[in-house]
């Protein structure tokens, strides 16, 4: 679809394009990655992917995957930790009761 003399051009920018995404897109992952097992999150690696292949969206798409992460910080270990020591309860003990009420309230938007 090119005139021939842009051809060679446009496919060296885009391959280089391409190369630096997929560099970026390593080091996002591996990086928050590693900083989600460290803290202790659950699902390490179905997040980092996520964030691996946010990077190929532009403008928001790390920005988005990153979100996601963060969300699972704060709902999987955040919130059952300072929840735990405002009720003085442990924190698996509100992990427990969140999933509970969790189950119920699905069994309920199931029965209609």
């Amino acid at each position: 679809m090119l005139p021939a003399r842009w051809r060679d051009r446009v496919d060296g920018a885009l391959s280089g394009y391409t190369r630096a995404t997929i560099a970026v897109a390593v080091v996002d992952a591996v990086l928050i990655g590693a900083g989600l097992a460290i803290l202790g999150v659950p699902m390490v690696i179905p997040l980092a992917a996520l964030v691996f292949v946010g990077a190929f969206v532009p403008v928001v798409g790390a920005f988005v995957a990153g979100f996601v992460a963060v969300q699972e910080l704060e709902g999987d270990v955040l919130q059952p930790f300072l929840l735990g020591r405002i009720v003085r309860l442990h924190p698996l003990v509100v992990v427990f009761a969140v999933a509970t009420g969790v189950v119920l309230a699905f069994r309920d938007y199931e029965r209609g």
